[in-house]
């Protein structure tokens, strides 16, 4: 039975994809005059970031310099535009007054503790793995391995939950259970996910809660 939820951040606890996207376009055009489509930026940000900057850096030239702006920017403003999608905080308060345990993987950096906090959603969670603790990018299995080590968690009662294959593939190859969340319109892509949500109150009936 599944007793320990292991989300991601951007695209699953919260929906962040327009905030960056929006930040991204105005960065290119700031930079080149150029007004790219948003929602094709948007696409390559939920392949990974790193797919997106590799893209466009070789479309335009850019490097360091201008991947720190944006993240600037992006980290500046999204604080107060993005929002958790809807049912997150209703499941995650139900799931923990239930015995359920919550702990996030992100690439992102400490900056989504605050986030949490923003939303009332800090407490509901056990653990934490960000950017700060520099392990490596999923799909590496380094992360949940810890986080399963540190927690004592089984891997049979554990589920990795996000928006991405990158997040399903580092739920798999740690052995645990993954849930694709996919609240687009449309089939669902392939996937190697266990599960498939569109809406996160979903995961009352796969976990029981």
């Amino acid at each position: 039975m599944i007793r320990n939820l292991i989300w991601d951040f951007d695209g699953t606890l919260f929906d962040t994809y327009p905030v960056s996207g929006g930040n991204f376009q105005r960065c290119i055009e700031k930079a080149y005059g150029v007004k790219e489509d948003v929602d094709e930026i948007m696409a390559k940000m939920k392949n990974s970031f790193d797919t997106a900057m590799e893209f466009y850096a070789n479309k335009y030239g850019f490097g360091q310099d201008f991947c720190r702006a944006f993240y600037h920017v992006n980290d500046t403003s999204t604080p107060d535009l993005a929002k958790p999608f809807s049912g997150v905080r209703e499941f995650c308060l139900l799931a923990k007054e239930k015995g359920f345990r919550h702990f996030l993987y992100t690439h992102r950096d400490e900056l989504t503790k605050e986030m949490l906090k923003k939303h009332g959603l800090y407490d509901c969670f056990s653990g934490f793995i960000t950017s700060a603790d520099a392990f490596p990018r999923k799909p590496a299995p380094d992360a949940i391995n810890h986080l399963l080590e540190k927690y004592g968690m089984a891997k049979d009662d554990a589920v990795m939950i996000g928006d991405r294959e990158i997040d399903i593939l580092a739920g798999k190859n740690a052995g645990i259970y993954a849930c694709l969340f996919f609240p687009e319109n449309g089939a669902f892509p392939e996937t190697a996910a266990d599960f498939k949500i569109r809406e996160i109150m979903e995961l009352k009936k796969i976990c029981g809660v």
